[in-house]
């Protein structure tokens, strides 16, 4: 290993991971200034990796209770000197941001937790056969002998192994220092002590964590998390906000809705500006619901970026109201009726609202154009809408034009994402090249259940003349390593492969590649 790396990843590993580390030296190996440029890089990544930990963040996503983590005036007020409104960006990107995969935690195989630890052993070296024996063991005693914490790390370590033309990858962390890539010299004697310090190291890399209390949930904490977020949101203070919260029966919509109607009346006879009006036409899209008045309203009251101004909308329209305490209503169970049809099928496709038969046919290109044209004609009118009240209804007519665009233009690019994969793949191989992540995870989760009905007897193991194979070798699904994303780290391949495993496929991960072999037992 380089001197220079080696000194590099002892300063900074910890906070840092060694692969970032690895990533800004290669970027400047070479120069005559490589180490001081990294350095500069690295000390605001470590920086930065410092505040985080202060803070508690959890990165994996499965211990983010909101109770724990409320929202803080302070740091949203930090962020909002720093960020600028972007008023002409669509609000599809950050919605599918704060929704896509928060559903998404360390829950790939339930049953994990009742498997014995050779079970966990014999499990997760045969989902990653390209990687040694000895390093895959090593990652799940580091990870306490979580399948779900090994796997997340052992993902990345497998999608990139073997890149860079059959260069041998470097070993990375305390891997450095494992047998198969150091060999000491030592006397004939130390092979007894260090079976013994093996085994007592093993010992305590298996004894479990012990459990965290959970605390208690209550009603005044979920109102100061209210209180907190409205005013982090508006930069409004928090003691006017609570003031205001209690007005109004603790009931977190009717607090918006109530700050809301006095900024219409404050700003009456006031025209917004186009960004504010083409910020409110995204926000509408996403919240169809809202009038689009209130939404240049929530735009008014909410600062740079955008999110806040979404974070209120989700709260104004998704909280319950809140309930006197003197009228207690009886709850009466009803049952929805049984449904014959498929409805709970994945494949099944919701109707589409109306358009205007075009000249043309429609493509996600023309429909994007007429979004566009849709969404700024909306804007004009809403401008117009002081003087004439008709062209209050005309910038309503074009924000609900403007939302059915969209519905079609998301419908239009999965056709064509689906005809893309359909050219380039066959019976037994899936090619996800040139779609995006959404697109590559919902098309591989539809394939490999089509591709499973289909083998019929098949399926059982020793079907084929008895060689034990399941469906001719497995269904390969080719993801790419990533070398043309952004930072060169693929996205495709990760995403794609955490969804068949949470969906309860036995996979084997390669090299750009994912090869499923049927379904895990239990």
């Amino acid at each position: 290993m380089d001197e220079d790396l080696e000194l590099l990843l002892q300063e900074y590993c910890p906070p840092l991971d060694d692969t970032i580390v690895h990533l800004i030296y290669d970027d400047y190996k070479g120069s005559p200034d490589s180490v001081p440029k990294a350095r500069e890089v690295l000390d605001t990544l470590k920086h930065n990796a410092i505040v985080e930990q202060a803070t508690g963040f959890d990165p994996s996503g499965s211990s983010g209770d909101v109770e724990q983590s409320p929202f803080n005036p302070s740091d949203s007020l930090s962020r909002n000197n720093s960020s600028e409104r972007d008023a002409t960006s669509s609000s599809s990107e950050w919605v599918s941001q704060t929704t896509e995969d928060s559903s998404e935690s360390a829950t790939y195989f339930k049953d994990s937790e009742q498997l014995n630890t050779g079970e966990k052993e014999e499990e997760i070296t045969n989902m990653f056969p390209t990687l040694s024996r000895e390093s895959v063991l090593r990652v799940l005693r580091r990870c306490n002998n979580d399948i779900n914490r090994a796997t997340d790390e052992l993902l990345n370590q497998a999608w990139f192994a073997g890149e860079g033309n059959g260069e041998v990858t470097l070993p990375k962390g305390i891997d450095a220092f494992a047998s198969e890539h150091h060999i000491p010299q030592r006397k004939k004697g130390a092979k007894k002590k260090n079976k013994k310090a093996n085994k007592a190291s093993t010992q305590l890399a298996e004894e479990p964590e012990p459990q965290a209390s959970v605390p208690t949930k209550n009603a005044w904490t979920n109102r100061a998390r209210d209180v907190e977020t409205i005013a982090a949101c508006t930069d409004i203070p928090a003691s006017k906000i609570s003031s205001l919260y209690h007005q109004n029966g603790s009931s977190t919509p009717a607090t918006i809705r109530s700050l809301i109607e006095a900024d219409l009346a404050s700003n009456k006879t006031k025209d917004p500006p186009a960004p504010i009006i083409q910020a409110a036409l995204d926000l509408n899209t996403s919240f169809p619901t809202l009038p689009l008045d209130h939404a240049v309203s929530l735009i008014r009251l909410t600062p740079p970026p955008t999110s806040n101004a979404h974070t209120l909308a989700t709260l104004l329209t998704t909280s319950p109201q809140a309930i006197p305490n003197s009228s207690i209503s009886i709850i009466t169970p009803t049952y929805a009726p049984v449904r014959l049809d498929d409805s709970s099928s994945p494949t099944r496709q919701t109707s589409l609202p109306p358009l205007a038969p075009p000249p043309h046919a429609h493509t996600a290109a023309s429909l994007a154009s007429a979004r566009a044209t849709a969404f700024s004609q909306a804007s004009s009118s809403y401008r117009l809408g002081k003087s004439s009240p008709y062209m209050k209804a005309a910038a309503g007519y074009y924000a609900q034009l403007g939302r059915d665009l969209s519905s079609h233009l998301h419908a239009a690019s999965a056709a064509e994402a689906d005809a893309l994969v359909a050219s380039q793949s066959t019976g037994s191989m899936l090619d996800l090249h040139g779609v995006s992540v959404d697109d590559a995870k919902r098309i591989a989760s539809r394939e490999v259940k089509r591709w499973w009905e289909g083998l019929g007897e098949e399926r059982i193991p020793g079907y084929r003349g008895g060689q034990g194979e399941v469906g001719g070798g497995g269904f390969r699904v080719i993801t790419g390593v990533g070398r043309h994303s952004e930072g060169r780290r693929g996205k495709l391949g990760p995403a794609v492969t955490r969804v068949l495993m949470k969906e309860g496929w036995r996979v084997e991960v390669g090299e750009g590649a994912v090869v499923v072999l049927g379904k895990r037992k239990g």
